[in-house]
């Protein structure tokens, strides 16, 4: 799989992801233009899961901040020095 088809392929699979998890937040979602970079929808999806890793932890368990929160923040940083 040439670079540029994992491109597509990984932009695909984060615009699903996010509408999905929008969906089920019952946020009005709007998928990124395709002309975008997918490490830009996949920052945009990251934030997200980090956001919603936070408030979990805030409000459910502190269990979610280590299983949800960290990695997608770990996650973030991968993607900002990439």
């Amino acid at each position: 799989m040439s670079e540029a088809e994992r491109e597509d392929h990984v932009a695909v699979v984060l615009r699903a992801a996010a509408a999905a998890y929008q969906s089920a937040a019952g946020a009005d979602y709007t998928p990124p233009r395709r002309e975008q970079p997918a490490s830009t929808a996949m920052r945009g999806t990251v934030v997200c899961v980090l956001i919603a890793g936070i408030f979990g932890a805030v409000t459910a368990s502190k269990k979610i901040l280590f299983v949800q929160a960290l990695p997608a923040g770990a996650g973030l940083i991968a993607t900002l020095l990439a």
